[in-house]
């Protein structure tokens, strides 16, 4: 066998070799349709519980006011819905350690908006993108993060006790 006939050979194999890899990873020729549809696109960054505090700090300075008073200061990731992300603020604070729950939502990397002052954390985000609450502490009316809707949160357990008026309990969406 010359050499010749040996860089063929290879030349033959090589070409196999990227058009079996490129099938297996779905890449196509720019000519032909794509291979997905859609790809969800991915975070602009990572947003974790520190990333959050540090935002804050930066970019919400009135929400985290007085923090070195605090006697726990905590952030919670409580999942995404495409390009959102959904966190939690915990502030402990006072002679009777009361807790101050704040729900975060991010677009990106961007806040849009806030719920001070909640009695509990969301307990899961459904794939529709409805943030729920334990049942123990259900809402009257879910945020739908597709939908773009943000209601006052009216929790089910406080509406029961004070069914005349429930303004006590009713914790509004602060957008940015």
């Amino acid at each position: 066998m010359d050499i010749k006939s040996l860089q063929q050979s290879f030349k033959t194999a090589f070409c196999y070799l990227l058009i079996s890899t490129g099938i297996l990873l779905g890449i196509t020729p720019a000519y032909s349709e794509p291979a997905l549809k859609s790809v969800p696109k991915p975070p602009i960054i990572n947003i974790t519980p520190k990333w959050t505090e540090r935002y804050l700090f930066k970019n919400a300075p009135e929400l985290v006011r007085n923090t070195h008073l605090d006697h726990v200061l905590s952030f919670y990731y409580f999942g995404r819905y495409e390009e959102f992300t959904v966190m939690g603020m915990e502030r402990v604070k006072g002679d009777d350690y009361h807790q101050h729950n704040t729900v975060l939502i991010f677009k990106d990397a961007e806040l849009k908006g806030y719920y001070e002052e909640l009695q509990v954390f969301p307990s899961k985000i459904t794939k529709e993108g409805v943030i729920e609450f334990p049942a123990n502490n259900d809402v009257e009316d879910n945020i739908n993060l597709k939908e773009g809707y943000y209601p006052a949160m009216v929790f089910s357990r406080d509406k029961k006790l004070n069914p005349d008026s429930h303004a006590v309990s009713e914790i509004q969406w602060v957008n940015i």
